[in-house]
């Protein structure tokens, strides 16, 4: 959706068939023009059930997506963006149902291929999600 304050009018464009959830671009590119959309799908939208289980990089000057899926039955977080001078990473923690466990991923942003992935100690409840300002914590 896009809204243009100088004529007040709201515009939308469906760029996929599937359900999207938590988009996500770089923190640098907030409120200016940007490329790449990160964004949590639902890969069975037959299941209107079923969690958001891959994520996508869509390519707003080319029109086309990767998408990374992570098996039906199993459920991720929202996708966090990381950038740094070593490169850009997607991070989203996956709930694996066949082994009850909950692993983060680390993505490359760009091939949305694993570079690291941990199992994490505790299951992550699908579905938990935000993001902190680690520099403003206080514990």
């Amino acid at each position: 959706m896009r809204i243009h304050l100088p004529t007040k009018k709201i515009t939308t464009e469906r760029n996929t068939n599937y359900a999207v959830e938590f988009p996500v671009v770089s923190d640098q590119l907030v409120g200016k023009p940007w490329r790449y959309t990160y964004a949590a799908l639902q890969e069975d939208e037959k299941h209107p059930d079923s969690m958001f289980n891959a994520v996508c990089r869509y390519d707003r000057h080319t029109k086309t997506s990767e998408i990374r899926k992570f098996g039906l039955g199993n459920a991720l977080s929202e996708p966090v963006l990381v950038e740094n001078e070593a490169g850009s990473y997607l991070l989203t923690v996956v709930y694996q149902s066949d082994i009850n466990k909950s692993l983060i991923h680390v993505l490359d942003a760009t091939t949305l291929q694993d570079i690291y992935v941990a199992e994490l100690p505790e299951v992550v409840p699908p579905s938990f999600h935000g993001r902190w300002d680690y520099d403003k914590l206080i514990v």
